[in-house]
């Protein structure tokens, strides 16, 4: 699942999706509903939603239907689930925006509520990863290497995801996208810092660096985090166990975020045409109007270049 979920923003090749997700989408669309009282298929089902819902974040042509995850069970986790859920909740939101006439009532509880979850998800995995580094410190044996090893890459892939929640929650909550961004940067440090001694859980226990750190990249809105980001990034590449692809990581991610943001931007009808506004210029820059409100809105957050980012790995 890690190997999958990594793949599928680093398949990007000369600014292109490599099509992998896009074609196990319509495998999964065609072959029907999972069965449930089957625990092979479920699982393989699983692996291939992992990177299918991720990519579509960002790919515009991955487009997943709320009926394609009925058959889901939350149970499995919070990192599907909360996979699960943003898709629906960007797809309401376009709607939204781009339609005067559409309604919908219950986006905003619904936005809040998942994000509420994966922070106590959030929160009991980080719990849970203080014990098991305790009882490591305490027995330094291969078990409890292992067991902690697991336990925290489980824990940052969960971290990474819920940044990029905080992102569309943001968008969809005004009242409290201050609030959202500014626990969203204490989990991008929070992210990063335990990026400093994974090396040594390599090489398998550093398949999930790559995409933790983009979706880091991602999140992050301003060009000191970014700048803290690519500084992680240069020492894991200094690294016995370096992912081999993290030299072209982030110039990968600048796409990627920039897809990601577009969506999230509000849609407005052209003073002068029925054409919808593209709100980023040739250089990457947000066109929005800055708000009047208190603190900085979503939209202003996210004006910052994703073109000049990288250019030091």
């Amino acid at each position: 699942m890690i190997l999958l979920v990594s793949q599928a923003l680093l398949d990007l090749g000369d600014g292109m999706w490599s099509g992998h997700c896009e074609g196990a989408l319509q495998l999964l669309k065609a072959r029907g509903p999972c069965n449930v009282n089957d625990p092979f298929e479920t699982q393989l089902v699983l692996l291939a939603r992992g990177p299918i819902f991720l990519e579509g974040l960002f790919n515009e042509k991955i487009v997943v239907c709320p009926s394609d995850g009925q058959d889901y069970d939350p149970s499995v986790g919070p990192f599907l689930h909360s996979l699960n859920k943003m898709h629906d909740y960007m797809r309401r939101w376009c709607l939204l925006q781009g339609s005067s006439s559409y309604d919908d009532p219950t986006l905003l509880e619904e936005a809040r509520e998942c994000y509420k979850q994966s922070m106590l998800a959030v929160e009991h995995w980080r719990k849970t990863s203080m014990v098991v580094d305790a009882k490591l410190a305490a027995d330094p044996t291969a078990k409890q290497a292992y067991a902690s090893a697991a336990v925290s890459r489980f824990y940052t892939l969960l971290v990474s995801v819920t940044i990029i929640l905080c992102d569309i929650v943001s968008a969809i909550d005004h009242v409290n996208s201050a609030i959202i961004h500014q626990r969203k940067v204490s989990l991008i440090a929070e992210t990063v810092s335990l990026m400093e001694g994974v090396s040594q859980y390599g090489p398998m226990g550093v398949t999930h660096v790559s995409f933790v750190l983009g979706a880091c990249w991602i999140g992050a809105e301003d060009g000191s985090t970014a700048c803290a980001i690519e500084d992680a990034a240069i020492e894991h590449r200094k690294s016995a166990y370096a992912a081999p692809e993290m030299k072209e990581l982030f110039p990968k991610m600048a796409l990627a975020a920039r897809m990601f943001h577009q969506r999230l931007q509000p849609r407005q009808p052209a003073p002068d045409s029925a054409k919808v506004l593209d709100y980023f210029d040739e250089e990457g820059r947000s066109s929005l109007a800055l708000d009047a409100s208190d603190g900085p809105s979503y939209q202003q957050r996210v004006a910052y270049p994703w073109e000049q980012r990288g250019s030091r790995l």
